[in-house]
């Protein structure tokens, strides 16, 4: 039996499932992606629905992608509660997180996508608005690319390689 420690391949992609906490007696699982085309070497993470980071940084360390949920939006949940968005990474958690990645990392990402937003308790601008304060209240430059995935439908297409 496969245990989330076991990385498995598909074609040319080495996928590595993560386990994230979500609610308790709950979990989800996030993804690394690593492939190598042409003597180049390519990470990417795919996470959402999880609450807790810390344990998780370790794995965005030096990613070319970055998936990542920033869900809710603070002031807004205050006015639409839902309790279940406790299980779920806020705006200015997603920024922590993003940060401390970068902070340990030999490089920046060139893309994250900011996805998992709310519907009701969020939207896109207030997500990019949170992280990019983050950083700059840290003063450290975002030498990447910040997208929002759509709610509803294919995202726009982004390039991590050259």
């Amino acid at each position: 039996m496969a245990t989330f420690s076991d990385e498995f391949e598909i074609g040319e992609f080495a996928i590595e499932p993560i386990r994230l906490e979500h609610m308790p007696l709950y979990h989800t699982v996030g993804f690394i992606v690593r492939w190598a085309r042409e003597g180049r070497r390519a990470k990417a993470v795919i996470m959402a629905d999880f609450c807790e980071w810390e344990y998780l940084v370790k794995h965005f360390r030096d990613s070319d992608f970055i998936y990542v949920e920033a869900n809710h939006d603070l002031d807004m949940l205050r006015r639409h509660y839902n309790p279940n968005s406790e299980y779920h990474l806020p705006n200015p958690e997603t920024g922590k997180l993003l940060h401390a990645a970068v902070q340990k990392s030999s490089q920046q990402p060139r893309v994250v996508m900011l996805g998992h937003i709310s519907s009701e308790r969020n939207d896109a601008r207030l997500a990019k608005e949170t992280v990019t304060k983050h950083f700059a209240n840290k003063k450290t430059k975002m030498d990447f690319d910040l997208v929002t995935a759509p709610l509803y439908g294919p995202s726009e297409v982004v390039s991590i390689v050259d």
